[in-house]
């Protein structure tokens, strides 16, 4: 049977009016999307499996009872990782009376972007019905893993447990987990600590001391950074000053030595000055009388060479005492020294040999 030119032109005609719708797609959310992003493993609301009535889609075909309230078809969690989260979510429910799901996928069809992913979960959990009907407290958990994506949606009567502010931290301790792609962890984490904060109305504490100090920490740094310079100048001018002191008190020595004047004021070792000697006024001799005529006797016996002066008596020899270490004491040689100076110089071994005769010193 031959096909007429028109027959011919007819059929050319419809298929390219089927490529073209083809090409175009088909509406998804609302929104036309590519034929390329319908493939499997991209999801729309309508595709998604419900595993409240499609456990087998959502990959939980060995959950006992009628229905789940995890659904991951294409099994991106451990089948071990779903049962505790399913655990957990049963745990929130019978105890804290509010129902929560969780869906896990690759990619979604509307785009990568955070708005779809808001306009999927907001959609999704009107479509499952999660939460009380008439309290409206649901709470669905929906992760993208392909579009790095995660929202968490609340009914108007889930706000006030878990706010807006609270599902951001628990979304921000989900993407440590997230950036290792260990799922498992990360979405086990945040059901977790949804649960947590639902019945205690707070999160751990998980900041470590650089977290909570790191910032005074900072502050002590700029601050060091800002005195130390003035700070290490004021001690070099002490050191400066005292340094200073101790040579004009060298050169004050040197000086006096050529004069013949020289009297030690300073301990040649530790270059510290000697304690002052208190001052004490002379006593009056109350036979004045007699002491000038004695003079008197005794410069007539000079004068007639009778007779010599008596010689003035030795100096006292004794030790010091040793609870002050300052005290300048005089070695047998006429050079002076401080107590505590010549006494770590006597007991202090020389090329492995102690000084074996004892020092005789003098107070000065």
């Amino acid at each position: 049977m031959r096909i007429s030119e028109g027959g011919k032109l007819f059929s050319v005609v419809i298929s390219v009016f089927l490529l073209v719708n083809a090409c175009k797609g088909e509406q998804v959310d609302g929104e036309a999307q590519p034929f390329s992003r319908l493939a499997a493993g991209v999801w729309s609301l309508s595709s998604f499996p419900n595993p409240m009535t499609q456990k087998h889609e959502c990959g939980r075909g060995n959950v006992a009872g009628t229905g789940s309230k995890v659904c991951d078809p294409e099994g991106v969690l451990s089948f071990e990782s779903a049962n505790v989260v399913e655990n957990t979510l049963n745990t929130i429910q019978t105890e804290l009376g509010l129902e929560m799901a969780v869906a896990v996928m690759r990619t979604l069809a509307s785009g990568p972007t955070e708005e779809s992913m808001r306009h999927f979960a907001k959609g999704l959990h009107d479509q499952w019905g999660v939460g009380s009907r008439d309290k409206n407290d649901g709470i669905l958990l929906v992760l993208a893993v392909d579009d790095r994506q995660v929202y968490i949606s609340t009914g108007r009567g889930a706000k006030d447990q878990l706010p807006d502010n609270t599902i951001d931290q628990i979304i921000a301790r989900m993407k440590p987990s997230l950036k290792k792609a260990d799922y498992d962890a990360a979405v086990e984490k945040a059901v977790r600590e949804v649960g947590q904060v639902l019945s205690s109305g707070a999160l751990d504490d998980e900041s470590t001391w650089l977290d909570r100090w790191g910032g005074w920490l900072f502050f002590a740094v700029i601050l060091l950074v800002m005195l130390g310079g003035p700070i290490k100048e004021w001690f070099d001018k002490q050191n400066y000053k005292k340094c200073k002191a101790q040579l004009e008190s060298l050169d004050s020595a040197r000086k006096r030595a050529a004069s013949n004047i020289y009297a030690s004021t300073s301990c040649p070792i530790c270059m510290e000055n000697f304690p002052e000697e208190p001052k004490t006024e002379a006593k009056t001799d109350t036979n004045q009388g007699d002491t000038s005529g004695q003079a008197d006797v005794a410069g007539d016996e000079i004068a007639s060479g009778s007779t010599s002066p008596p010689p003035p008596p030795p100096a006292a020899k004794h030790t010091p005492p040793a609870d002050d270490k300052t005290t300048p004491t005089c070695l047998p040689c006429g050079h002076v020294y401080c107590l505590g100076c010549i006494t770590t110089y006597m007991h202090k071994e020389v090329s492995g040999q102690t000084p074996q005769e004892p020092l005789i010193l003098f107070s000065v």
